[in-house]
């Protein structure tokens, strides 16, 4: 085992989590099982548990992963790995002790090409130690890298000092990271003793369970180191100018250290109830952020559809068909309430249900104003709808009408009424008023002499003519609303003189008709 180059293992031995993979093929168990909270969720121990006693490095056959337990003289050292991936660990009186759990990878990986995420809980136990360290921890080639990502610790909050040069800080994973870089020279490293850049990405606050989100603390790296020369602590006495960078990826690993020095040798437990590592994560689409303009609509007869659809995971806006799809089994029509699955495709996975509506359009029947004069028969009682969608049918909407009753001079009230609710449409209604008058003179249905119910009204000379049955009803009034002549008719054809020429009103039953006399 290779000599360390801080406190923080540097060391050359390679090591990773074991932790079988989820496979991107997702199956509904996988999905279930990566949808759990590690905080709240107990793995438990199961399987067979393989043991490791001293220092030992093991490689699971055909996979990348590996596992190791190494300390420095160490009174004990002992590492149980169950199938199921979880941990427990139990070490006393090291100089430093550390296991590591993860991916060991035969070819370097861009590390824009896999999607790195560790979900993990654990508790200590007996612990004593001067410093330690948890968390992550990741080589790369090409350029030498060693980088860690620090959620927990032993003893007091690692300082700057002891990390390097701060050179920047990000949100993520719910915390505010501090960045560290630290040139070393002459160390131990994946390539034997070489030179190389150390960083550091320190949580502001410790936690013993969650999710570490490794892809993305790796490009807020890429971020800031790319193509540039800061100036860092170098070997922890000075700084220099040096070009940073981070190469591929070697090695990914859950990491686990503690160290004390003389009368406080480090000594513990550790038990890790939850573990899942995944190199190619795909994050919970229902963990982000779905704002919907235009959630609800109002009846169009058409096909609709939100006005906007923003997913946010953190600062990164997702973006459709890439990050993911909206599908729907419905047309959005009719009114309703639609569900809108908002499924992860690309990094994304599972699928957030989220609602659109579509609300009733709001219409009104309105009784129409009718009148009449005392003992005539009523007309007939009609209201108007306003607001129908274009082209649709006013025999979609049911509805009654009647008025108060009575025959005297006065105003009465005509009153639509129906279900509020019919169909696509929110209904109102609106009353009319009914007026009995002796001086109601009607409005005409037609200006000109027409054929209405198989009657014919017609004037000729200084005559009014009539065609209908025998003994239809008749009126004729002047534009004054004098009566002229009331009468039935004796044949299938009426004829009345008038004397003065002028505009004149039949009325027959509920309909009425304006002629010229001239």
């Amino acid at each position: 085992m290779k000599k360390h180059t801080n406190q923080i293992s540097t060391r050359g031995q390679k090591a990773l989590i074991l932790s079988l993979a989820l496979s991107l093929t997702c199956t509904l168990n996988v999905e279930s099982v990566n949808a759990q909270d590690p905080c709240s969720t107990d793995m438990g121990h199961t399987g067979t548990p393989l043991n490791l006693n001293g220092n030992k490095t093991e490689k699971i056959t055909g996979t990348p992963l590996v596992y190791t337990q190494w300390s420095d003289n160490a009174y004990k050292s002992h590492l149980t790995v169950y199938e199921n991936n979880t941990i427990v660990a139990e070490w006393m009186q090291a100089i430093e002790y550390q296991f590591e759990f993860g991916y060991d990878y035969s070819e370097l990986v861009d590390p824009k090409t896999k999607n790195f995420a560790l979900d993990y809980s654990y508790t200590k136990g007996n612990n004593k130690a001067l410093y330690g360290y948890i968390g992550v921890h990741l080589w790369t080639l090409n350029p030498v890298t060693e980088c860690y990502i620090i959620d927990d610790w032993y003893g007091d909050k690692p300082y700057a000092a002891s990390l390097g040069t701060k050179v920047g800080e990000y949100e993520l994973d719910g915390a505010l990271y501090t960045i560290y870089a630290h040139w070393r020279t002459n160390q131990p490293s994946q390539v034997g003793n070489t030179s190389l850049m150390q960083v550091f990405s320190l949580r502001e606050t410790s936690r013993q369970c969650g999710h570490i989100n490794i892809s993305a603390h790796i490009s807020k790296w890429l971020e800031l180191f790319y193509g540039q020369t800061m100036n860092i602590a170098c070997n922890g006495t000075s700084n220099i100018d040096i070009p940073v960078s981070l190469g591929d990826i070697d090695q990914v690993n859950l990491y686990h250290n503690s160290g004390g020095t003389g009368s406080n040798l480090s000594s513990g437990t550790v038990d890790y109830t939850y573990v899942k590592l995944d190199d190619n994560y795909k994050k919970q689409i229902s963990s982000c952020s779905i704002t919907i303009t235009g959630d609800s609509k109002t009846y169009n007869g058409k096909k609709q559809s939100p006005d906007n659809i923003v997913v946010k995971d953190g600062d990164k806006t997702l973006v459709l068909n890439q990050d993911y799809k909206v599908e729907t089994d419905d047309d959005c029509i009719n009114v309703g309430n639609y569900t809108l699955s908002i499924v992860g495709i690309g990094d994304y996975k599972g699928t957030s249900y989220e609602t659109f509506k579509i609300t009733a359009k709001e219409i009104t029947v309105k009784a129409d104003d009718k009148a009449k004069n005392p003992g005539d028969s009523d007309p007939k009682l009609t209201a108007t709808i306003s607001g129908l969608v274009d082209g649709e049918s006013e025999s979609l909407i049911k509805y009654t009408i009647s008025r108060t009753k009575g025959e005297s001079e006065g105003k009465y009230t005509i009153t639509p009424s129906g279900s509020s609710k019919q169909g696509n449409y929110s209904v109102s209604y609106e009353k009319g008023t009914f007026t009995i008058d002796k001086n109601y003179i009607p409005t005409p249905v037609s200006d000109i002499p027409a054929n209405q119910s198989g009657i014919k009204v017609w004037s000729f000379s200084s005559s009014i003519y009539i065609e209908s049955a025998p003994n239809t009803q008749y009126k004729i009034i002047d534009i004054n609303g004098k009566i002229i002549k009331s009468a039935a008719t004796k044949s299938t054809k009426e004829e009345v003189n008038i004397i003065k020429t002028g505009i004149y009103i039949v009325i027959i039953g509920n309909l009425s008709y304006k002629v010229l006399v001239n």
